[in-house]
């Protein structure tokens, strides 16, 4: 079922059998049955069950499944007993396991956060708002301040920010990750995290300034666009009072709601073979 696994083990790439392995030889079934005997998992369709005591027995490895069935969604993802970026990429399809060498490439995306579980094309905050990549405080990958609080805490939680900004009504994780978020980019040239993302102190809105404001410009300053109890509607996309506002389902644009034909040969008319005099005639309907 895993052979897969043994295929990806440090210890099998320095061994003289890893290209037979690799190739499909007599070696593989004979590795593969070894970890069903050391799980001691019978050799017949495996389950979420089965999975976990394969988990048990590989230690320094991460079993992860996707389903073959779209939406391609992380079906299991194995706890071992320390943390490690060893992972064995498996794709279930019926009761068959197959080995993938990246989920990313399986699911025609650029990226797969092994974090979230999900493919991304865009490697930025706005496409991956992922809890465990990103600081949500000062928008950073590396900020030392998060990555320092989510070491702490242990894998699988998220540290909670606690130093607060008086002009954003923000937290923050600490100091570097404060003034990071103060200063402006690009020779002062792009407002700062502090001007672009702010929360209102009243209703408790976290609301972003539009990407057109992020350039500095001389001139009055910008009009805020925030309204207490106004957002956008998920539905209809529209700036709304969410306290007030119904919505119902939308049409679609004209573009995309055309005209829906069924396109079928003639080929009996009245239960008689169709004789066409020129080319075969088509039914729409």
């Amino acid at each position: 079922m895993l052979c897969s696994s043994y295929r990806d083990h440090e210890d099998v790439r320095r061994c003289r059998d890893y290209k037979n392995l690799k190739d499909g030889y007599p070696v593989q079934e004979r590795l593969a049955k070894e970890l069903h005997r050391l799980a001691s998992v019978p050799e017949e369709p495996c389950g979420m069950a089965e999975l976990e005591k394969c988990q048990a027995v590989l230690p320094h490895h991460q079993i992860k499944v996707i389903s073959r069935t779209p939406p391609y969604q992380v079906i299991f993802v194995g706890t071992p007993p320390q943390r490690t970026t060893k992972i064995i990429n498996i794709i279930k399809e019926d009761d068959h396991y197959n080995g993938c060498n990246s989920f990313n490439g399986f699911m025609s995306n650029s990226y797969f956060c092994n974090n979230c579980n999900r493919g991304y094309d865009h490697n930025d905050i706005d496409h991956h708002p992922c809890n465990g990549k990103w600081c949500r405080s000062c928008e950073r990958k590396n900020c030392p301040d998060f990555l320092a609080a989510k070491q702490a805490c242990g894998p699988g939680n998220h540290p909670v920010p606690d130093e607060a900004c008086d002009i954003c009504h923000r937290q923050f994780h600490g100091q570097d990750c404060y003034n990071y978020h103060c200063a402006r980019r690009s020779n002062l040239t792009i407002r700062s995290v502090c001007e672009m993302i702010r929360k209102c102190p009243d209703c408790r809105h976290v609301y972003k300034l539009p990407d057109k404001d992020k350039k500095v410009r001389s001139g009055p300053p910008q009009k805020n666009p925030h309204k207490c109890g106004w957002g956008t509607c998920t539905n209809c996309k529209k700036e709304v009072n969410m306290e007030t506002h119904r919505c119902f389902i939308q049409r679609l644009p004209k573009h995309k709601d055309g005209p829906r034909y069924n396109r079928v040969t003639l080929e009996k008319v009245n239960g008689c073979p169709y004789k066409p005099t020129k080319d075969p005639n088509v039914v729409m309907s």
